[in-house]
């Protein structure tokens, strides 16, 4: 019955963030695979140097970061036992489709600094679950990460607009 309704959270999850990511921009406004960035770290690097602003660089980082982990802490809670290569396998593939979903609907950039972010996110949370999971018990390190969570995204909020979310 547990599997039943983490599927459903999971296809709910991966439809709200096909919304977010692929058909972010208005109706009407297409991009061009010309635009694409095939060579890794490109758009990190200028990112990290504080361009186009800090508020954009810190934006596109932690979101491209972030935007995944909620899949590698569903994909942990549908499979306990969850190998390290699959969950990073699933972050990979997850953030490739997104990529090319982008490219097919022309809603986008191709960009594989975006996929290497992803990927990031992924290992983070595989990283995490790993660390802690002798020491606590799944529901309480789900209960604990979930407030860091809200935490970071509390403070990147407070940064960026001057206000807090939760």
């Amino acid at each position: 019955m547990k599997k039943k309704y983490l599927i459903v959270i999971i296809i709910l999850y991966l439809a709200i963030l096909i919304e977010l990511i692929v058909f972010k921009y208005p109706t009407g406004m297409t991009f061009s695979i010309a635009n694409a960035n095939l060579i890794p770290f490109k758009t990190i690097l200028v990112y990290f140097s504080g361009e186009p602003t800090w508020k954009i660089a810190i934006r596109n980082l932690l979101g491209n970061i972030v935007v995944l982990v909620p899949l590698g802490f569903l994909l942990a809670a549908m499979y306990q036992r969850l190998k390290w290569n699959r969950a990073l396998l699933a972050g990979l593939f997850t953030g490739v489709v997104l990529e090319l979903l982008q490219v097919i609907f022309k809603s986008g950039v191709f960009d594989i600094d975006d996929i290497i972010l992803n990927f990031l996110g992924v290992i983070i949370v595989y990283h995490n679950l790993f660390l802690f999971s002798h020491h606590f018990n799944f529901t309480t390190f789900i209960f604990v990460l979930i407030n860091n969570i809200k935490n970071v995204i509390n403070l990147w909020f407070h940064r960026i607009y001057n206000h807090t979310v939760f």
